[in-house]
């Protein structure tokens, strides 16, 4: 069940697709929401409302800044869970896992797009 006081952070570099974010977590019973376009966004917003629960970060890479963002976000300790959104193939999911343990990143998961309200709600709910 939703607690509409968790607080979380999306990041996403789409405005429409972080709108549609918005919506979704809202239909879920989630309100404290910080919708950012870029990681600076999104540090500043960490830095003013303290420790985040959930941090979704949208179109993930491992190759790419994504994973030493989110590591460095992760060295602030403000931030409970990770969930990765991207185009993951099968074996991505036990890379990333490993990169995540190495780097001493909570991932609560990894998710597919196109993703969908029971499939997120899956993985915030159950924690």
């Amino acid at each position: 069940m939703a607690n509409q006081h968790e607080k979380i952070i999306v990041v996403c570099r789409h405005s429409g697709v972080l709108l549609n974010y918005g919506i979704m977590l809202n239909t879920l019973g989630y309100f404290n929401l910080s919708l950012c376009s870029n990681m600076e966004e999104a540090i500043r917003v960490m830095e003013c409302k303290g420790e985040i629960d959930f941090f979704l970060l949208d179109d993930f890479k491992l190759g790419s800044n994504d994973a030493m963002d989110v590591k460095n976000v992760s060295c602030y300790g403000r931030v409970k869970r990770f969930l990765l959104v991207g185009d993951f193939r099968f074996d991505d999911h036990c890379l990333v896992f490993k990169w995540a343990k190495s780097n001493c990143v909570s991932l609560l998961g990894m998710i597919r797009h196109p993703i969908f309200p029971a499939e997120l709600e899956s993985y915030l709910g159950a924690v």
